[in-house]
């Protein structure tokens, strides 16, 4: 499917899980251009989780003017998710990392532009919400640049060239848009060996990494274990034994997606009779690992397990050469209040309409708690722009 955007340039638009697989390898590339290495590997992991089965991906390409950088003709991306119900689609869009680094892919200068004519293609298109979080990336623009609200703003305003859009703006009335930014914390540094790494988190949070780590060892015999070797079986029954345990279905496919990664990792930790108590799954990407989540054996709360396998795990990635761990599943811990802070940005526009209406107000039942667009719908301190 091909549509103009409405600055003229042709946009693609690629439906579905199969067809962005086929670009797995051009989308990898085009991350790498944009300065976002590794951000676009692993894409069939991500595509294939129970949550995101349940909804339709849509891979938006913008064509690159002559002599602009680009991969097979395109310079940038947007990958977003449709929801979808019992009666089927919802023409609501968001993206699905709260990161903010696996959904858009342009230079750090073009992300906000991009995210709106993502924003406003969609939105002629049909759609009723679209929300799409991006990563503001590091690099600092010249005093006089406009500002991610400005540079939407301009984005938002153009008139369209086209006749038969403009006509349609008309027809679909007002529209509504907010911008936020917020400052997360993003990831831990890995220093060349663990003190190295532990020396820039608190007193406390780095007492209790050798505490905990000490105390099992000596009462339990904890030993870690880089590479766990387990059967379905085994790491199913391990799942239901954790605290918080999950459903099977998502168990199975946390072992079963490994498979699916090109540097998976599977390590933790067991007592001295051979007893599992925790395991940590995630990827590997250059120096960059990430923690995708985190079992805990349930009972053993004394000895702080997530403690005990994050400090082994630390120790481990330094020998390895890490330079970040992302920490994107697990329980919350202490550790984080050290992740360097990075500012991600969240783009939401809606089209002025009883759909919409009755989406916002009943935003607690359609939507679950933790989900990012009823989160926007029923926070009544969020700032609209009208458009």
């Amino acid at each position: 499917m091909s549509i103009v955007h409405p600055q003229t340039e042709p946009l693609r638009i690629v439906r579905g899980r199969t067809a962005i697989l086929a670009l797995q390898p051009m989308l990898s590339r085009l991350a790498a251009l944009t300065g976002q290495p590794g951000d676009a590997a692993d894409m069939e992991y991500f595509l294939s989780s129970p949550k995101a089965l349940k909804k339709t991906p849509y891979l938006l390409l913008t064509k690159a003017y002559a002599n602009e950088p680009s991969v097979e003709g395109y310079s940038e991306a947007v990958l977003l998710f449709e929801y979808r119900v019992s009666i089927g689609a919802t023409r609501v869009f968001a993206t699905s990392d709260p990161s903010g680094r696996r959904n858009l892919f342009a230079a750090p200068a073009e992300r906000a532009t991009l995210a709106a004519r993502a924003v406003r293609t969609l939105l002629q298109s049909g759609a009723h919400i679209v929300h799409i979080a991006y990563h503001k990336g590091d690099l600092e623009l010249p005093s006089e640049s406009l500002s991610e609200t400005e540079q939407v703003a301009v984005a938002f305003g153009d008139p369209s060239p086209d006749a038969a859009l403009r006509r349609s703006q008309r027809m679909a009335g007002k529209r509504d848009w907010s911008l936020v930014e917020q400052i997360i914390p993003s990831y831990l540094p890995i220093e060349p060996t663990f003190d190295e790494t532990i020396a820039r988190l608190g007193h406390l949070t780095r007492r209790n990494l050798r505490y905990y780590r000490r105390r099992t060892e000596k009462e339990i015999g904890c030993v870690f274990v880089p590479e766990v070797q387990i059967g379905l079986d085994d790491f199913l029954a391990f799942s239901r034994a954790c605290t918080y345990a999950v459903p099977d279905e998502i168990a199975a496919w946390r072992y079963r997606a490994l498979s699916l990664i090109e540097t998976p990792f599977l390590c933790g930790v067991h007592d001295s009779s051979g007893r599992w108590l925790s395991m940590i799954g995630g990827r590997r990407s250059r120096t960059v690992t990430e923690i995708d989540w985190q079992m805990n054996l349930d009972g053993l709360e004394k000895y702080s397990l997530t403690t005990v396998a994050r400090a082994c795990m630390i120790e481990h990635e330094a020998s390895l050469g890490s330079t970040r761990l992302y920490l994107e599943g697990g329980t919350p811990h202490s550790i984080t209040n050290q992740f360097v802070r990075e500012t991600v940005v969240e783009l939401t526009a809606k089209r002025r309409s009883l759909y919409t209406h009755l989406l916002t107000r009943f935003a607690p039942r359609v939507f679950p708690p933790d989900n990012y667009v009823g989160q926007i719908l029923r926070d009544a301190s969020y700032s609209w722009h009208l458009w």
